[in-house]
């Protein structure tokens, strides 16, 4: 995703989205979790690193933290820290009970290794 495409992506979440949220009465505001996860770092060597992702996933998890979401920022992580977190976080929603609103977020590159092409 190019920076341009970027930037548009996070103004049209903050834009649209957020407000939206907001304006939940927050009596009866149900329970809003967030895993937002940034990679831009990565080991193998035919996959180039990208300088956008983390910094992208620290806006959403800030404007989410202004509306009211718990939030989990997980950065630069192998797949098997991504597994946990993930997990936990399936785990974290389980235990907020049916109100509870659960968003993901993931900033970076889809890799898939190994895979037949179909």
């Amino acid at each position: 995703m190019g920076l341009a495409r970027a930037a548009r992506t996070l103004m049209l979440v903050q834009a649209v989205w957020l407000p939206l949220l907001a304006l939940t009465d927050a009596a009866t505001a149900e329970r809003r979790l967030a895993l937002v996860v940034g990679n831009g770092g990565y080991a193998a060597e035919n996959v180039t690193p990208l300088d956008n992702p983390v910094n992208d996933a620290r806006l959403i998890a800030d404007a989410l933290e202004t509306v009211g979401f718990e939030v989990r920022l997980v950065a630069d992580v192998d797949r098997a820290a991504l597994v946990e977190e993930i997990d936990g976080f399936g785990e974290q929603q389980e235990r907020a009970g049916g109100d509870a609103v659960g968003l993901f977020y993931y900033a970076g590159h889809g890799v898939e290794r190994g895979a037949a092409a179909t």
